[in-house]
Parts: structure tokens; sequence; C-alpha cells
């Protein structure tokens, strides 16, 4: 850093203010002065070219010098241009690299350009009267897929995903307990169900499961039916909301903020001596991320003459942290170019803007300590803001539309193996734990079998309430017996020849069970209702049983 010394003594100086009293006093002490403005380039806000007639000279081009001419109107003084070497705001080995080097050594009376106010610089020089708020955006290469892989957890918030698995976690052992205190206030013939079972009607219920439990008293019934309920709406909210998602939903970014850009491990970059590279070595807020990627050399400062070449890095990766007025313009500009060259439409937009900025900064023109400019140009400056000139200057060079916005809206919007990646790495997930459950299952098997070969002979004499329990949890583990619903199996062998009848067109069997004479429908569906599988094996073997009588 250079060393900054006294501005030497000037005309310019608040010395001269003890003499005058009034603003028009001052405007006679600058008329037809030539003053020395330095700038550097940062379009459109403030730039320089050179003069075609004359190339040693500069002409000031953006918002700032359109300022500056109604200032020399008003004021009427001349002025030349100085452009900072390195193009920086500070910083360089020399004055001349940066404006507010150029401004406290008293190299140049002023800088017309827009110029983050913030500690750091206040130090050095005075600002003028904020002329505009400027917010930093990052720009990113544009993905050819949409960041939604996590499509899956987006109907709900972090917040909600919990609340959910508290509630799967809790409502399992509160069942048990209520059932609990119930059985024992008041005892009867039904034994309450154990914790694994509440605990898996729960889950089971969660993922739209059937379930073998058969609640007979009112208060389980009770809590049955409340957490089918719960299920049940709040699986109609998901549904609902996943399919709003991934049908309607807005292109997105992988970074939105420096949070990201630091657990993303995201490259960036940024023009040096500028408003980042100060914030940065003094973070406070969401700086303290950049700084920590700064530190592990993922964010560099660069110097730029022109917004291309930051995008040159963008291309390979690189997050780009800019001024938003600058993004806009060169991404418009980089689309005029693209359009002009023939470039499709779907890939005239290369790049996209985070939607959310992650800092804003007033900013303004500079002066040395004590200059009389500051005074004498605030007055008119003020005007020009409060007319809304400034805001109208800025979006001049640029359409009215937002300029290459995240979701381009040429087609309608298919859903990609990238939304979908949540539900492969669940499938996944649950074949490991699959894997692992069965793993245990053969080991608990192993040894719940060594135990029982070796506690047979002491459980041989049980209780009444041990039966109980044992064929409760038999009827609550099993499903209930076909007996109950095709009758009993015994009845079903038939007891004499079988035979064909044509009935109605139809061919059937005519079987003469113990329980009565049946027609069994042969060649169609329904005949699997009637285990025909096995009325045809006692049939094969009746017959075999005929033909060796004969």
């Amino acid at each position: 850093m250079y060393d900054v010394s006294p501005m030497p003594p000037s005309i310019l100086t608040i010395s001269n203010i003890n003499n005058h009293k009034s603003i028009h006093m001052l405007a006679k002490e600058i008329n037809g002065k030539h003053l020395k403005i330095a700038t550097y380039m940062n379009k459109p806000m403030n730039s320089a070219t050179p003069d075609p007639h004359n190339k040693q000279k500069l002409i000031g081009r953006g918002v700032a010098f359109f300022i500056m001419e109604i200032l020399r109107q008003k004021f009427n003084f001349t002025y030349e241009i100085v452009l900072a070497k390195k193009n920086n705001i500070m910083g360089g080995p020399k004055p001349d690299d940066s404006l507010i080097g150029l401004v406290t050594t008293g190299k140049v009376d002023m800088a017309a350009a827009f110029v983050p106010n913030i500690l750091e610089f206040q130090q050095l020089v005075s600002f003028s009267v904020p002329i505009e708020e400027e917010s930093w955006v990052m720009i990113l290469k544009r993905p050819t897929e949409s960041a939604v892989g996590e499509g899956l957890l987006a109907p709900f918030t972090d917040f909600v995903w919990f609340l959910i698995i508290a509630a799967v976690v809790i409502f399992g052992p509160c069942v048990f307990i209520l059932t609990h205190i119930r059985a024992k206030l008041m005892p009867d013939d039904i034994p309450p169900f154990s914790l694994f079972h509440c605990v898996w009607f729960v889950y089971g219920s969660l993922l739209k499961q059937g379930t073998n439990l058969r609640p007979k008293a009112n208060t389980t019934r009770v809590l049955f039916t409340t957490w089918w309920m719960f299920v049940m709406l709040l699986s109609a909210f998901y549904m609902a909301n996943l399919t709003a998602f991934l049908t309607l939903s807005q292109f997105t970014l992988e970074v939105n903020s420096p949070l990201d850009l630091m657990k993303k491990n995201y490259p960036w970059i940024a023009p040096s001596g500028g408003l980042v590279e100060f914030a940065v070595t003094k973070p406070t807020g969401n700086m303290h991320y950049l700084n920590q990627m700064v530190k592990k050399r993922r964010g560099q400062f660069q110097h730029y003459t022109e917004i291309n070449d930051f995008f040159r890095k963008v291309d390979s990766g690189v997050v780009l942290i800019k001024s938003s007025t600058t993004a806009i313009n060169g991404l418009y500009q980089n689309y005029v170019k693209k359009t002009k060259q023939g470039v499709p439409e779907k890939k005239r937009c290369t790049y996209v803007v985070a939607p959310r900025p992650f800092t804003k900064n007033m900013r303004g023109f500079i002066y040395p300590k004590n200059s009389i400019l500051k005074t004498l140009f605030d007055s008119v400056i003020g005007v020009i803001i409060q007319s809304g000139i400034v805001e109208e200057l800025k979006k001049l060079n640029v359409p009215n539309v937002k300029v290459c916005p995240m979701d381009l809206q040429t087609k309608e919007r298919k859903l990609q193996i990238t939304d979908l990646v949540m539900t492969y790495q669940i499938a996944l997930g649950g074949l490991g734990v699959a894997c692992m459950v069965f793993i245990g299952e053969i080991i608990l098997n192993k040894h719940v079998t060594r135990n029982t070969k070796n506690n047979q002979i002491k459980n041989n004499n049980r209780s009444k309430r041990n039966k109980i329990t044992a064929y409760s949890q038999s009827d609550v583990d099993n499903p209930p017996s076909y007996d109950t619903i095709f009758g009993n199996i015994s009845k079903m062998i038939p007891t004499k020849d079988v035979h064909k009848k044509v009935v109605n067109g139809r061919e059937y069997l005519v079987v003469d069970f113990q329980g009565g004479i049946r027609l069994i429908p042969l060649k169609t569906t329904s005949a699997l209702l009637y285990k025909l599988g096995k009325v045809s094996t006692h049939v094969n073997a009746r017959q075999c049983q005929n033909q060796q009588r004969s």
C-alpha cells in the first residue's frame, strides 16, 4: 500500500470558505478553472475512451460524466480525465494505480466514479452525498439442469420435516404408554400391545401400509384413528405440493449466497481494489464465508478493464462477484454479441445472476479532505438525485425486461433425471438398510434358536396368562387363517368320482365333496378361487385308482 501524504496547498481548500458566505461566492471561485478528474473503467457507470481527434485526450462516458457535464455547464469550468492505471478504487504500489491514491496525493481535484461509501475509504477521502444504492451479486455459468435434485424434500421446510420425524418417534411410545395405563386401571381379557407393535404401526401407517393390529378398546381405537387422520392429511399436502414443485417450479441454482459458495466449495473471483476485497479483509456477516475461502485459496481478486475478462473465468466454473448494474449490462452486451453471431436462442444466455444479492452499499463521488468542491457540487447533485435521472440513466442501455432470467421459459418443463436424484438415493439407502437388517435377523435367529433348545424343557409348563399373551401376540403377528375365509379345507377333498359337465355353454367339473356337490368352472380365471390345483390332484389320484381297479 502506498504512503498517503497530506494534500499540498491548493486554492480549492476549506480555508477559502471563510472568505465566502454563499454557494454563489464558491461558484465564482472555480469559474473558468481547469480541473483534473480521476475515473476508472466500470461500465456503464463510469469509463473513459480516447478522443478520436486527439488520442492523448480522454472522453468521459457513463452516468458519472453525464452528471459532470451538468456541473460543468452550471459552474463554468473545464476538466481533463486521469485514468487509474491499475483500475482500482484503492490499493497498488503507486498512487497512480487507484482513484483514492490519485485523490489523496493531490494529483486530481476529485474522482467522478461511483465509489462504495465504506469506513476504509471514509478515513482517506470525503464522499459526496449518496448518489445511488448498489447491490453486489454473483454471476454463474448457466447450468444445463435445474438444481432440484432434492425435490422430494421441497414440499416442506426443514422445521416441518423435523416436527414430522418427532411425531413419528413420539407417537408410538405414547400409544404404548396410554394402552398400558388403561390396562392397569381397567383390567380385562384384552392384553395391551407391545412397544414394538405400537412403533411398527406408526411407521407402517406413515408409509400407507396395512396392519394386523385389531384394537378393541375404545381408547386404542381413538389413538389409531387420530394417527390415521394425521397421516392422511400429511400425505395429501405432501403429494399436492410435490406435484406442483416438480411440474411448475422455476429454474433454481446451486449457489445463492456466500454460505453456498463455502459449503459447495465453488471458486470465486472479484475485482481487486474494490468493495469486496476490503470487506473480506474485515469480515462481518456474509463476508465471513468469503474470508474463509480466501484463506483456502478458493477466492481471488483480479484486475480488469472489461467484464468480458471475467466472463472467461466464469466459463470455467468460477463464480464472479460484481455490482448488479455492471453485471446486467455485461449480460446484455454478451447476449447482443451472440445474437449478431447467429448463436441459437437457447445458447445466447450463457450466464445467469443469482437472485439474492448478498450485500448493498451507497455510492458517490470522492474529493480530497476539506475540498470546497464537495460543498459546491453536492447542492446540485442532490437536485439531480431527486429528479430520478440517475436511476433512468442506469437502465438506459438495457431493455426494460429482465436480461437472461433464470427461467428462460422457452419450453414446457419436463422432468429430468436430476429431478429424481433423491428418489434413487432413498432406494439405494433402503437397500443398504434392508441388507443390514437381514444380516441382523440371521444373527438373531441363530441366537434365539440356540437359546430355545437350551430352554425347551423349562418352557413346557406355562401359566394361563402366558398362554393368553402368546395367543394374542401370534394373533396379532399373523394374518387370519384361511379356514375362516374359505371354510374347512378338509371338507374340500372329493369323496367320489369327478366328471365334466357342460352347463349353459360352459364346462364344469362336478365334484361330490363331503359338504355336498359343487360345480367348479374350467378354463376361467374364477377357477383359481376354488383351489382347482388341489382338486385336480385329488381327481387325478382317484382316476388312477379306478384304472388300477379296472
